[in-house]
C-alpha cells in the first residue's frame, strides 16, 4: 500500500474510530483459488469500497487459520448458510485447488464449525 493511501486510511481510522491497520494488505498472501465476487461496501465522494465477497473471504480466513478470525468465519458460514462439515471443506479444498487441505487447515475448518451452530 502507498503511503498516500496509508496516510488517508490512517485519517479515515481517527474520523470513524477504527483501528489504524483497519486496511488489511498483508492479505494478499492468503489469496485463494476461488472466483472473486465483488460486493459493494461503500461509495464515497472519491472511495469505493468492495469486498472480495462472502464465499472468498471466508476461505481465506479459514486457510489462514487465526484465532482472530473465528468470529468472522462463523458470522460469514452463518451467511453463506453453510451447516455440515462437508460443505465447509468442499470449500477450503476448492479455495485450494490443486492442493488439498492440510490436516491443520481441515482441523481449523471443523473448529469454527462447531461455534457457528
Amino acid at each position: 500500500m502507498g503511503d498516500a493511501v496509508r496516510r488517508a486510511s490512517e485519517r479515515v481510522a481517527q474520523r470513524r474510530g477504527l483501528a489504524p491497520d483497519w486496511i488489511n494488505d498483508g492479505a494478499k498472501g492468503m489469496a485463494v483459488a476461488l472466483e472473486i465476487e465483488p460486493e459493494r461496501l461503500f461509495t464515497g465522494e472519491r472511495l469505493i469500497v468492495e469486498s472480495a465477497g462472502p464465499r472468498y473471504v471466508l476461505a481465506m480466513k479459514l486457510v489462514a487459520g487465526r484465532e482472530a478470525d473465528v468470529e468472522d468465519c462463523v458470522q460469514l458460514i452463518r451467511e453463506l448458510g453453510l451447516s455440515t462439515s462437508e460443505e465447509l471443506l468442499d470449500l477450503v479444498e476448492a479455495a485450494l485447488t490443486p492442493r488439498r487441505p492440510s490436516p491443520r487447515v481441515a482441523y481449523w475448518a471443523e473448529k469454527v464449525l462447531e461455534q457457528a451452530f
